[in-house]
C-alpha cells in the first residue's frame, strides 16, 4: 500500500493441493489498494494499463444527477443576504405537536445476529416505526455506511407510536423525558440493533436580530 508511483506487480503467489491459494501485489497505490476490495466485494472489474497501473471499471450504473428542489426553495441563506428569507418552523403550527424532540439514530441493524432474512424483518418494522434508512455513498473499497434515522418522537408511528401514547394516557401527564425513556425501553425489546443514539443538542443557524 504505497502511494509512489511504482509498477503493479506480482510479489508472490503460493498455495497447492486442498490448500487455500494466494496472491501478493505490490506497487499498488492507496486508491487501487481500496478499488482492489471493491473488485472482491463483486463491484467491478479489473485491468493493468500499458503504464503499470491498475484500471477500475464498476458494474454498477452511476447515480442519477441531482436536480433543485423547487419545494425546498430558498434553501438557507447567509445572514448578510439582502433578501433575509429563513424557514423558522419545520412543523405545521396546527398539527399540535412540539417543536422539540430528542432525535434517535440507530446503527449495525441485526447486531451480531445478521442474517439477510433477519435484516428484512427488522428494516421493515423499523419503517413502520417511522424510521428512515440513510446510507453514504459506496467507497471504492465497496463498502458502505448505513443509519435508521427518527427525526422525533412526534413522527414515531405505527407499533411504537402507539405505545408512546398509550403509556401517556397511563400518566396522565408526560415529560419529554419520560417519552424518551418509554421509547428507549420499546425499541431495546423489539429490534436487534448494535447501537442507539440519542441526540441531545443541537447547533443551529441563528438570524441575526
Amino acid at each position: 500500500m504505497s502511494d509512489r508511483q511504482s509498477v503493479v506487480r506480482l510479489v508472490e503467489y503460493g498455495g497447492a493441493g486442498d490448500g487455500e491459494r494466494y496472491v501478493k501485489i505490490g506497487g499498488l497505490t492507496e486508491r487501487e489498494f481500496q478499488e482492489l476490495q471493491g473488485v472482491i466485494a463483486g463491484c467491478g472489474w479489473v485491468s493493468k494499463t500499458r503504464d503499470g497501473r491498475l484500471e477500475f471499471i464498476s458494474k454498477f450504473k452511476d447515480l442519477p444527477s441531482q436536480v433543485d428542489d423547487s419545494g425546498m426553495l430558498p434553501f438557507w441563506s447567509y445572514s448578510d443576504s439582502e433578501e433575509r428569507v429563513f424557514q423558522t418552523e419545520l412543523l405545521d403550527p396546527k398539527s399540535g405537536q412540539p417543536p422539540f424532540s430528542q432525535a434517535i439514530i440507530i446503527k449495525s441493524l441485526c447486531g451480531y445476529h445478521y442474517t439477510s432474512e433477519n435484516y428484512k424483518l427488522e428494516a421493515e418494522k423499523l419503517e413502520t416505526f417511522g424510521f428512515d434508512c440513510l446510507r453514504s455513498k459506496r467507497g471504492a473499497d465497496g463498502r458502505f455506511w448505513e443509519i435508521w434515522y427518527l427525526c422525533g418522537l412526534f413522527a414515531a408511528k405505527g407499533g411504537l407510536g402507539e405505545f408512546l401514547k398509550e403509556k401517556k394516557h397511563k400518566r396522565g401527564k408526560s415529560s419529554d423525558e419520560d417519552e424518551l425513556n418509554d421509547a428507549i425501553h420499546y425499541l431495546c425489546g423489539h429490534v436487534s440493533f448494535g447501537t442507539l443514539d440519542i441526540i441531545y443538542q443541537r447547533a443551529a443557524m441563528q438570524i441575526p436580530e
